[in-house]
């Protein structure tokens, strides 16, 4: 008899081991402080009509030297959590969209779309909702927008997109501070900078080079960050980007 207490006192020792060891383990995804969440910025297409969304400023700078606008920070997302945001690229209009189901996105991509993997994750919690809408007027690229805002959604489906509900969930902490945009430029280059071109083409310094850019760019003083940069030796033509960290 002694001996099955003693093995009923083992097993509930170890029932209060494990479950100090699960409830130590798991911490809710908005339990953390504000350095454990991402911020997702949010851009805009004047020519296509375009809402993009993503949590890499590399990327948005990139596209705002193409010519996007920024228009600030959209959400905060937690850095993980078990409900992910898939993002998805159609190469036929240029739109993006975003979604948290599965389905939507396997049925999107046999439909042409590519799968961009994971853009961000939904909080497990509801206290920022992205609400998302749809125009079916859209032609191509600007067919969805999300937003956090109840006032924006609203005024979109007040003249004609479809209410499709919330979309995913943000995490309810403040924004960091924004990171500065490039300056766009579209003037000719000086000589220095010209030079500096040259070097991250592996030009030499001598060669009679004129650089031109189609688009606009970004000068820092240390380095420059061009978009389709194109030079002309007087024997050849050819293309290069040159990084503003070169």
């Amino acid at each position: 008899m002694s001996g099955l207490r003693k093995t009923i006192s083992f097993i509930i020792a170890m029932t209060l081991v494990i479950g100090l060891i699960c409830s130590v383990a798991y911490v809710p995804v908005n339990a953390v402080d504000a350095s454990s969440n991402v911020a997702i910025f949010r851009l805009y297409n004047p020519n296509s009509g375009e809402h993009f969304y993503t949590s890499s400023q590399v990327e948005r700078d990139s596209l705002i030297m193409s010519g996007w606008n920024g228009e600030g920070y959209a959400w905060m997302s937690p850095a993980y959590s078990s409900m992910p945001v898939y993002r998805l690229y159609n190469p036929n209009t240029g739109d993006h969209h975003y979604t948290i189901n599965g389905v939507e996105r396997d049925m999107l991509v046999a439909n042409g779309w590519n799968n961009e993997e994971i853009g961000w994750y939904s909080s497990e919690m509801t206290a920022v909702p992205v609400y998302r809408q749809y125009n079916p007027n859209a032609l191509g690229a600007g067919s969805h927008n999300y937003t956090t805002s109840a006032g924006e959604a609203s005024s979109l489906i007040s003249i004609g997109w479809q209410d499709e509900g919330i979309g995913w969930y943000g995490v309810n902490v403040a924004f960091p501070p924004y990171p500065i945009e490039p300056e766009k430029h579209y003037g000719p280059f000086t000589e220095s900078q010209i030079n500096v071109i040259k070097q991250s083409l592996g030009v030499p310094l001598t060669a009679n080079v004129v650089v031109t850019v189609s688009n606009p760019w970004y000068w820092d003083g240390a380095g420059i960050w061009l978009v389709h940069v194109g030079f002309t030796d007087g024997s050849h033509t050819a293309g290069a980007d040159c990084d503003s960290t070169t």
